[in-house]
C-alpha cells in the first residue's frame, strides 16, 4: 500500500494542495540537464527551471471543475501524465503532456506544450477541448514562480481595452491570503519585472487571447506557502462543451550580466574575531512539558486525573525503594523489567539511588502491585490506578498490561521543580484504553532491529500502543532465498524483532502481502511463470496452485517466527480504476479474465483464510477492494468514498458478503476529512471485526480515533509508508520523520478518545479552515514566543514529544558548565535593518541576573528561556546580529561616500577562534533563502588542536531550514526555535552534534558556504 489514489475534492485550494502533495511523478522521460543558461529536471506534469543555478519555475497543474467547484472532474497533481520530449532547432527542447478524463458521458482531452528556448524565453500552450453537458471551469497553474528571485522588483502590467497600467513593487510578504486580494494586477495582457535577481522579466499572454493572465501571491495562501510561489495561469475560466480552445504564456528574461561559473573557487576562510565566554550551566535539566496550569501534561491523557499541588508532592531524596508487590508469573515479567528501567531512569536523570525491593518495606516507598480494585466504577483491562502522596507512590494494575501503563505514566510526572528539587509531582489517577486495538504498521529492513526497539521502548510501549504490525514480506526467508534483496531482513532480526516487541507488551502480527502488491515474490526476476501480468510483476496468477504452495511456504515460516493470533494478509489495490500503468491489468490472462475480478479475489481471500484458521490464526486484510466509491455516509467536501476501489456496488456487496466472518478488515484512507466517509458500519452486520487506519496527517489520525470509538471499532493501526528498508536514518528527514511524530498522536487518540485537536510548535493546528487568533496586545519582538494552544487542542505538539522520548540524552541530575561563543564582534548582519523582525542571537540558556555573561549579551530570564528547549538562545541587544554567508540573493552593498550606511560584506567562509573543550555542540543557524531537501547549503570544519578536523555538514531539511520556512520539522538533531512576533515567528534550527572528540581542544570553528543562494546564517554556539 505503498501508493494511494487520492480522489478530487470540490475546493479549489484544497485540490492544489492534494496535488501539491502528490508522490507519484508521471513523466517517464528524460529531460535534457540543461539547454543555455536553463537548468532542467521534471516535476508536477511540467518542468522544473533553474537560471544561472537559482530556481524561477516550479512546475505546475491542470484541473478542471464543475461551476462553483462543486465538484473537481481532473487534476494532473494526483493523476500524474505521461509526458515526450521534442528537441527544437534552436537547441532548445520541448517538453508535451497530454491530459485526459472520461466519466459520466463527459470527457477532457488537453495537451500542454512547454518550450524551452536557449535565448532565455519559456512558452507555455495549452490546448484543450471539454465535451460535457454543461461548462466547467479550467484552471491551468502554467508554472509557479520562486518568489525569492522577484522580491523588491518592480513590476508594470499592461491590459487590454484601454485600462490603465498597474504598477506596484513585490514586497517581502502580502498578507492577503486569497485570490484576487493577493493578484500583483488584475488581469492583464503583459507584465514586466524590472531588478529582479536575474534582471529583466516579462510575462505575456498569446497574441490574440484573451487579457485573461493571473499572477497571484501564494506564499501565504494556506496550500502553497510552504513552497514560497506565485501562481502563474488561468483561474477558473470557463470552457465551453464541444469547442477546442488555446491558451499560451511567454516568460522571457532579459539578464544583465554573464552567466556566473559553474563552481566558485576556494576561498580562505575570513579570520573573524569571536570570544569564547565561560558559563557555569550551559546544561541543564530538561524542563518538562506542562499545561496553562502548571501542571504535567500526560500523554495519553487519563480519563480521571486530580493534582492536589504542589505541597503533596512526592519529594526524592538521596534514595528511592520500590516495591515489587507482583504477583509471581511469567505474565509480569515485562512489567519486572520496566520497573527496572525506571530506576535506571531515576538514577539517570536525578541522581538519586532507585533500589527494588520485593518484600515488604517501611518509609516511603514507590509501590507497584495488581489489585483486583474497581476502576472508575467498573472493571477495565490494562486500566490502573495511579497515586501520588508525599509518602508513597502506587500503581495498582487491574491487570499486567495495567501496571505497565501504570508506570509510563508516572515517568511522566518526574519533574524539576523551580526550587531546583526532583519530585514525582502529586496525582490522583484513574485511568484505562477507549480502543482495545491501538497498532503501529511498520516495515522491516536490515538495519531495521535496533531502531525498532528503540521505537518500541522509547515511543510506542511508553505511550500505551499494544500492536506491532510488521509488514515483512522482504524478508531474508529460508524457505525461499532466490528472492533475498539487499535491504531484506535477516529471520533471526525478525525472531528477535518479535520477542522484543512481545517482551514490551506489544502484540506482534505479520503483514505478508498477498494478492495485490505481491511484486516482492518476483523479486531479482524469480517467478515470473506466477504472474497475472507479465508487463507488470504486481499480483500473481489466483488460478495457478504453485502460487499458493509458494505463499504458503513463506507463511508457513512468519507463523513459525511470529506465532500470531492475527495475520495481516494485504489484498489492497489488486486493481485500481486509471492506474493500470502502476499496478497492471487485473485479470489478464484469459482465463481469468473469463472468471472475473470479483470472483477471483473471494476465491484467493478465503483460500488462504481456511489455510490460517486450520492453525488457529486470524486474517486481517485492508478494505479497498470491498468498498465502493458511492458508499458510506455522505459529508462535507467529501464527494466520494476513497480507497474504496471495488469497480460497482453491486461487486462490493458481493465481495463483503463473501468474505470470511472472521476477518477483521482494515479500513484506511488518509486525507484529513476522508475519514469521516468511511466503511466501518458496512462489514458490521456480518459480525466482521474492523480497525481505524490513518497515515501521518494529525486530524486524519484525531478523525479516525472518533470514528472508530462511534463505530464500536476494534481499533486503532497508524500505517507508515517511508520504504521498504526500515531503519533510524528516516528520522533524519521531515517527510519519513513525520510519519514516526505520528505515532504520538496515534497513542493519545486511541487511548484518550480525546476530541481536542492536535497542535503544532508553530502554533498551527492541522485542521481544515482554521485561523490563528489575532493576538490581543502585539509581543515584543526580541523575545522568543511559546504559542498557546487554542483551548479546543491538545497542550502538546508530537513532534516535541517524539524527540524528547527518543533522542539521545545526557545525565541531567546537575547544572553543567560549558561556554558559548560571543559573535557580537563577528557579525555582518543585523536582521532588523534587512528583516521585519529582529533576532535572537546566541544558543546559549542564562539564568536570570548571570554576572558572568558578556555585557554586550542581553540574557533573557529563565522562565523564558525555558519554554524553548534545554539549550536555547540568548539574545544581544537591541539589534541583534548574526554571521551571513555568500548567496546570489544577498547582494553586497559598497562603501558610499555619499551616504551614511555602512558597507555589507558576506564572505563565502570565515574561521572563528574557541580554544576550548565541549562533549556536545549547539548551533543556532538559519539559511535565508530556502534550497531543495537534502541539498548541502554549508559546511561546519572543526580544527582540534591534535590536527585533527571534523565536518558537520549542513543539509537544507535535515540540520538547517530558513527563516521563513516555517515547517514544523525536528528531526533527531535538530528542535525548531522561533522567534519574533506570534503572527509572523522567525524559524531557526538548534543543531545538537555529539562531539567525538570531547577530551581534545577545538581550536577553531571553520563556517563555509557551499551553495549558490541559500545563504546559510550563524547566530550561535554552545558547548558543555
Amino acid at each position: 500500500m505503498t501508493t494511494r489514489v487520492f480522489s478530487l475534492v470540490g475546493l479549489v485550494l484544497l485540490v492544489l494542495c492534494l496535488s501539491a502533495d502528490s508522490r507519484a511523478q508521471g513523466t517517464g522521460v528524460a529531460l535534457p540537464g540543461v539547454t543555455g543558461r536553463w537548468a532542467v529536471r521534471p516535476i508536477r506534469s511540467g518542468v522544473a527551471l533553474d537560471f544561472d543555478r537559482i530556481p524561477l519555475i516550479r512546475g505546475g497543474l491542470v484541473q478542471v471543475f464543475s461551476r462553483g467547484y462543486a465538484k473537481g472532474y481532473y487534476g494532473s497533481g494526483s493523476n500524474p501524465p505521461a509526458s515526450a520530449v521534442e528537441k527544437l532547432s534552436d537547441g532548445g527542447f520541448a517538453s508535451v503532456t497530454h491530459y485526459s478524463y472520461a466519466a459520466d458521458m463527459q470527457k477532457f482531452e488537453a495537451t500542454q506544450r512547454i518550450e524551452v528556448h536557449p535565448n532565455d524565453s519559456v512558452t507555455w500552450t495549452l490546448r484543450y477541448r471539454w465535451d460535457g453537458r454543461e461548462p466547467a471551469l479550467l484552471e491551468w497553474n502554467a508554472a509557479r514562480l520562486w518568489a525569492y528571485p522577484l522580491i523588491g522588483a518592480t513590476y508594470r502590467a499592461d491590459h487590454t481595452g484601454g485600462t490603465a497600467a498597474t504598477q506596484g513593487t513585490v514586497g517581502p510578504l502580502q498578507r492577503s491570503a486569497k485570490y484576487p486580494a493577493n493578484s500583483l494586477a488584475p488581469l492583464w495582457q503583459s507584465l514586466t519585472f524590472q531588478n529582479t535577481a536575474f534582471g529583466e522579466m516579462s510575462l505575456s499572454v498569446g497574441a490574440g487571447e484573451p487579457g485573461e493572465g493571473v499572477l497571484f501571491d501564494g506564499r501565504e495562501d494556506p496550500y502553497l506557502r510552504d513552497e514560497k510561489l506565485f501562481w502563474l495561469g488561468l483561474l477558473g475560466a470557463e470552457i465551453t462543451p464541444g469547442q477546442e480552445a488555446t491558451r499560451s504564456f511567454t516568460l522571457t528574461l532579459r539578464p544583465q550580466a554573464a552567466p556566473p561559473p559553474a563552481s566558485a573557487p576556494a576561498s580562505r576562510p575570513e579570520a573573524l574575531r569571536a570570544r569564547t565566554v565561560r558559563i557555569p550551566d550551559a546544561g541543564r535539566p530538561l524542563p518538562s512539558l506542562q499545561d496553562e496550569a502548571g501542571h504535567p501534561v500526560l500523554i495519553p491523557e487519563p480519563k480521571i486525573v486530580r493534582f492536589p499541588g504542589l505541597s503533596e508532592d512526592f519529594v526524592l531524596q538521596d534514595r528511592l525503594t520500590l516495591l515489587d508487590a507482583l504477583p509471581s508469573g511469567v505474565e509480569f515479567d515485562p512489567v519486572r523489567q520496566e520497573l527496572l528501567r525506571l530506576a535506571a531512569d531515576v538514577n539517570r536523570e536525578t541522581g538519586v539511588s532507585a533500589k527494588i525491593q520485593a518484600g515488604p518495606t517501611g518509609g516511603r516507598t514507590l509501590r507497584v502491585s495488581i489489585e483486583a480494585s474497581e476502576l472508575a466504577g467498573a472493571r477495565r483491562p490494562e486500566g490502573y490506578q495511579l497515586l501520588v502522596s508525599p509518602q508513597a507512590v502506587q500503581i495498582i494494575g487491574q491487570d499486567a498490561a495495567g501496571a505497565f501503563y501504570g508506570l509510563q505514566t508516572l515517568r511522566q510526572l518526574l519533574h524539576h521543580r523551580e526550587d531546583r528539587r526532583w519530585v514525582f509531582t502529586a496525582a490522583v489517577i484513574s485511568d484505562w484504553p477507549s480502543l482495545p486495538f491501538r497498532g503501529v504498521h511498520i516495515f522491516v529492513g536490515k538495519d531495521a532491529l535496533p531502531f525498532h526497539k528503540r521505537l518500541i521502548e522509547q515511543v510506542m510501549a511508553r505511550y500505551k500502543l499494544n500492536r506491532l504490525v510488521l509488514e515483512c514480506e522482504y524478508t531474508r526467508w529460508s524457505s525461499h532465498p532466490e528472492i533475498a534483496v539487499s535491504y531484506g531482513m535477516s529471520t533471526d532480526d525478525l525472531r528477535a524483532d518479535v520477542a522484543f516487541a512481545r517482551a514490551h507488551l506489544m502484540e506482534p502480527i505479520p503483514l505478508v502481502n498477498t494478492l495485490g502488491h505481491s511484486e516482492w515474490i518476483f523479486a531479482n526476476g524469480q517467478h515470473r511463470d506466477l504472474v497475472e501480468d507479465v508487463n507488470s510483476p504486481h499480483a500473481y496468477d489466483a488460478s495457478n496452485p504453485d502460487a499458493y504452495k509458494f505463499v504458503f511456504d513463506v507463511y508457513t515460516e512468519a507463523i513459525d517466527i511470529f506465532h500470531p493470533r492475527l495475520f495481516h494478509i494485504g489484498h489492497d489495490e489488486v486493481k485500481v480504476p486509471s492506474q493500470d500503468r502502476a499496478f497492471g491489468k487485473y485479470p489478464a490472462r484469459p482465463g481469468n479474465i473469463a472468471k472475473g475480478a470479483t470472483a477471483l479475489f473471494v476465491e484467493d481471500t478465503n483460500r488462504i483464510a481456511d489455510w490460517l484458521r486450520a492453525r488457529s490464526v486470524r486474517t486481517i486484510l485492508w478494505s479497498d477492494m470491498l468498498l465502493h466509491e458511492s458508499e458510506g455516509l455522505p459529508f462535507p467536501d467529501v464527494p466520494i468514498m476513497t480507497a474504496a476501489n471495488a469497480p460497482s456496488l453491486a461487486e462490493a456487496m458481493h465481495r463483503r458478503e463473501a468474505m470470511p466472518r472472521d476477518a477483521v478488515i482494515a479500513d484506511w484512507r488518509y486525507t484529513p476529512g476522508d475519514e469521516q466517509r468511511n466503511g466501518l458500519d458496512l462489514f458490521r452486520p456480518r459480525g466482521q471485526e474492523t480497525l481505524a487506519c490513518p497515515w501521518f496527517q494529525p486530524e486524519n489520525i484525531r478523525g479516525w480515533a472518533a470514528q472508530a470509538i462511534a463505530h464500536n471499532s476494534l481499533g486503532l493501526l497508524s500505517t507508515t509508508w517511508a520504504g521498504y528498508d526500515s531503519n533510524e536514518s528516516l528520522l533524519e528527514w521531515w517527510p519519513e520523520y513525520r510519519q514516526f511524530t505520528a505515532y504520538v498522536l496515534a497513542a493519545e487518540y486511541a487511548w484518550s478518545g480525546s476530541e481536542r485537536r492536535p497542535y503544532d510548535v508553530f502554533g498551527k493546528p492541522f485542521y481544515r479552515g482554521y485561523e490563528a487568533p489575532k493576538p490581543a496586545t502585539a509581543p515584543d519582538p526580541l523575545l522568543p514566543i511559546t504559542p498557546r494552544p487554542p483551548s479546543d487542542a491538545l497542550p502538546y505538539d508530537a513532534m516535541t514529544v517524539f524527540n524528547r522520548a527518543y533522542r539521545e540524552r545526557e545525565p541531567s541530575a546537575r547544572l553543567q558548565p560549558g561556554w558559548y561563543l560571543s559573535l557580537h564582534d563577528a557579525a555582518n548582519i543585523r536582521l532588523s535593518d534587512t528583516w521585519p523582525l529582529t533576532l535572537p542571537v546566541s544558543a546559549y540558556l542564562p539564568t536570570q541576573n548571570e554576572h558572568s555573561a558578556d555585557a554586550r549579551d542581553w540574557p533573557i530570564t529563565e522562565r523564558e528561556a525555558s519554554q524553548i528547549a534545554d539549550v536555547g538562545i540568548r539574545t544581544a541587544g537591541v539589534r541583534p546580529a548574526g554571521i551571513m554567508l555568500q548567496g546570489r540573493l544577498n547582494r553586497e552593498r559598497p562603501q558610499s561616500e555619499r551616504t551614511e550606511e555602512p558597507p555589507i560584506h558576506y564572505p563565502t567562509a570565515v574561521t572563528l577562534s574557541v580554544h576550548a573543550r565541549a562533549a556536545w555542540l549547539y548551533f543556532l543557524h538559519a539559511t535565508a533563502f530556502a534550497a531543495e531537501d537534502k541539498a548541502t547549503v554549508g559546511v561546519y570544519i572543526l580544527h582540534y588542536a591534535n590536527g585533527q578536523t571534523v565536518e558537520i555538514p549542513l543539509r537544507y531539511g535535515k540540520e538547517i531550514r530558513a527563516l521563513d520556512d516555517d515547517t514544523s520539522a525536528a528531526t533527531l538533531s535538530t528542535d525548531p526555535v522561533h522567534v519574533g512576533s506570534s503572527a509572523a515567528p522567525l524559524n531557526l534550527r538548534l543543531l545538537r552534534w555529539k562531539n567525538p572528540h570531547p577530551g581534545v581542544e577545538i581550536v577553531s570553528l571553520e563556517f563555509r558556504s557551499d551553495h549558490p543562494y541559500a545563504a546559510p546564517i550563524l547566530f550561535g554556539v554552545t558547548g558543555r
